[in-house]
């Protein structure tokens, strides 16, 4: 991060909002700018946008419960992001969960959550149905109906509502669920932005596997 980019100062008012609002804003002011590359894909904030809104549609079409947390099973890559923002914009949290877990691990955090929905794709779709066995629906977003709406769903989300659960290691004892709320996140983002001068010229390599620390990285470019 260079201190003569053109950086934009993100204000302490621009916290109380929901990730998702964030996002939207950002989407809306640069639509054509690149949001996610990889080796096979290239995503802009407008593309990214319209495939996390039909996530959020699909969701908001399966769901009876709006308050119950949903669990996230991926790989890195554009299905990952798309679903963290279609999760955040439907008004659940959602429950990273890395698929290089023990099994043990992971149905633990699926139950402690209760999460009665995963989100995962074609690479993960075997795995997400083992680890829910029946207590838990599998959405695969590589089989979204092409007819959901990419608009974006228009939810009112308080800054106060939970963003998402962080599982602590467990090194020391039994796994903890840690809390965040959207206002924590953003309050933390909008830190590191001011702090390292994070401008629309540059870029944030996702290094991380599935976790709250791949998320973070993610929201930076919010």
């Amino acid at each position: 991060m260079h201190p003569t980019n053109p950086f934009v100062e993100f204000r302490k008012e621009d916290t109380e909002q929901s990730i998702s609002d964030r996002f939207e804003r950002q989407a809306r002011t640069y639509p054509q700018k690149l949001a996610f590359k990889t080796k096979s894909q290239r995503l802009t904030y407008d593309e990214l946008n319209r495939i996390a809104n039909r996530a959020a549609h699909c969701v908001l079409a399966r769901c009876d419960k709006r308050g119950e947390p949903i669990a996230l099973l991926f790989k890195q890559g554009a299905p990952l992001i798309a679903a963290t923002l279609g999760a955040l914009k439907a008004g659940r949290a959602y429950v990273p969960v890395d698929r290089t877990l023990p099994r043990s691990r992971a149905i633990q955090i699926l139950q402690d959550t209760q999460c009665r929905l995963i989100l995962t794709d074609n690479d993960n779709f075997s795995l997400a149905q083992e680890l829910g066995g029946r207590s838990s629906k599998v959405l695969n977003l590589d089989d979204l109906d092409a007819s959901l709406s990419s608009d974006n769903p228009g939810l009112f989300i308080s800054p106060d509502q939970i963003a998402y659960i962080n599982y602590t290691s467990g090194s020391t004892g039994q796994p903890k669920g840690v809390v965040w709320n959207h206002r924590n996140e953003l309050f933390g983002i909008m830190l590191k932005t001011n702090t390292l001068h994070i401008s629309p010229e540059d870029r944030v390599s996702l290094l991380r596997s599935n976790n709250v620390g791949a998320a973070r990285i993610l929201f930076l470019r919010c």
